[in-house]
């Protein structure tokens, strides 16, 4: 366990697989089932990663995931993510999500959860998630949306999210609330539910 992370990958140049696996961050708040970023090549198969915090966090790289599991569980302390995908400095980062489950719960009202979050930082640096029958649930004490594209500011890169054939929920719906959050980012819809 590094960091609080039940597995970390980074570098570029790297080509990792993960197949058949189960991945849990470390005890305590705001742990993270698998971390990956630097520039690497990723294959995720038929997997389940879980934190107390966030259950995946995949950036700078190139990914392509199927049949898997993320489920992230955050405590009072911690915002519930299921996966987290973000542009760095280092690269863009692209991830083909296949077949998945993504979900996001925690008992705090005051940290919001979101199943998927895209977000990007810097100019020129996108972050793009492409699901196919995938489903997203957002539930506990503070559903914030089921998915969440968001540019932390105007000059970032592009924070696309396009689903085909998949199901996005939030657990309950308030003023507040949404299954699908464009917040300065991109959410694509086509033969969904949400």
């Amino acid at each position: 366990i590094l960091s609080g992370s039940g597995i970390f990958v980074s570098g570029d140049a790297v080509t990792a697989t993960l197949a058949r696996s189960l991945t849990e961050g470390g005890p305590g708040s705001n742990s993270t089932g698998l971390n990956a970023g630097g520039g690497l090549q990723m294959t995720v198969a038929e997997t389940t990663a879980r934190g107390t915090g966030t259950a995946a966090v995949l950036s700078d790289g190139e990914y392509d995931v199927s049949r898997s599991r993320f489920q992230g569980a955050g405590d009072i302390n911690s915002v519930g993510s299921g996966l987290r995908v973000y542009a760095g400095t280092a690269a863009a980062t692209t991830i083909d999500l296949v077949d998945s489950l993504v979900t996001a719960e925690t008992p705090s009202l005051v940290q919001a959860s979101h199943a998927l979050e895209v977000q990007t930082f810097f100019a020129g640096v996108p972050a793009t998630v492409t699901a196919r029958g995938s489903t997203f649930f957002a539930g506990g004490g503070h559903p914030d949306a089921a998915v969440w594209a968001n540019k932390a500011n105007p000059g970032a890169g592009a924070a696309t999210v396009d689903l085909r054939n998949s199901i996005a929920r939030v657990a309950t719906t308030t003023p507040d609330t949404a299954d699908l959050i464009a917040d300065g980012g991109t959410v694509t819809a086509s033969h969904s539910s949400f």
